[in-house]
């Protein structure tokens, strides 16, 4: 997959590490939480907005992403 992006988009869009998680956290309106994402890939502290769907997915993803060595090279 990141090869593919490389190839199709450029060096200055692709990515190191992809992770392959069940499910993405939303909001009730079906928009996907970008920036708790990125918190969560970066190891940051991260707040759950009122608006999540499902909280639950939350702690889901962390593991998922605590699963891989995820580091800003």
């Amino acid at each position: 997959m990141v090869q593919t992006v490389r190839q199709q988009s450029g060096a200055i869009a692709s990515f190191n590490k992809a992770v392959v998680v069940d499910r993405l956290a939303k909001t009730w309106s079906g928009k996907i939480l970008g920036s708790t994402l990125r918190r969560i890939a970066d190891g940051e502290s991260y707040k759950v907005r009122s608006t999540i769907d499902d909280p639950a997915i939350l702690p889901e993803i962390e593991a998922a992403v605590g699963s891989i060595a995820c580091d800003k090279s």
